[in-house]
């Protein structure tokens, strides 16, 4: 915009020269307001951006943290398999042991052998002959047997024992 000055007054060409120089200010303060409202739209395009990288870093955050809990979820899982085998395989454990005693108190009885009927004391009869009846693995299986098999032999030399102190025969 141009300004002539038409009159030669001083005041007014002083006037002249004001309004010049205001409007050379209005003109910079609107170039200050055109930056600063393009440094506002940027900041506003900056936090939009930091708000859809927060969102994204939110977005993955909550996705590990679902895999984290689903870890967590099955490795609880895992451990209440491993105490569940654990006790099954404590009970497995406790069953064969009485089983084995079981069958050695069975094997070692005067009852008639489970496998091949014979009495105890026919053992040798046995057609798979002895000790390939099972009834003889038995017998081996139980742990109680060599401390049984010594307490009956004491116990029959006790009897003899005292058979013959009633006889009044020994020295």
């Amino acid at each position: 915009m141009v300004i002539a000055n038409a009159c030669n007054h001083p005041d007014c060409a002083n006037t002249a020269e004001m309004l010049k120089q205001a409007m050379g200010d209005l003109e910079i303060a609107n170039l200050r307001l055109k930056a600063a409202q393009d440094a506002l739209k940027m900041g506003e395009l900056a936090l939009k951006a930091s708000r859809e990288r927060a969102d994204d870093w939110r977005g993955m955050a909550n996705s590990r943290a679902a895999e984290l809990i689903r870890q967590a979820d099955e490795i609880s899982r895992l451990n209440d398999e491993l105490a569940r085998f654990k006790s099954i395989r404590s009970e497995a454990v406790t069953a064969q042991a009485e089983n084995e005693r079981l069958r050695a108190a069975l094997a070692n009885s005067k009852d008639p052998c489970i496998y091949c009927s014979l009495p105890a004391d026919e053992f040798a009869k046995c057609k798979l002959g002895f000790p390939g009846c099972s009834r003889a693995d038995d017998m081996a299986g139980c742990p109680e047997l060599g401390a049984r098999l010594e307490n009956d032999q004491l116990r029959a030399e006790l009897d003899t024992l005292r058979t013959e102190l009633a006889k009044g025969g020994m020295d």
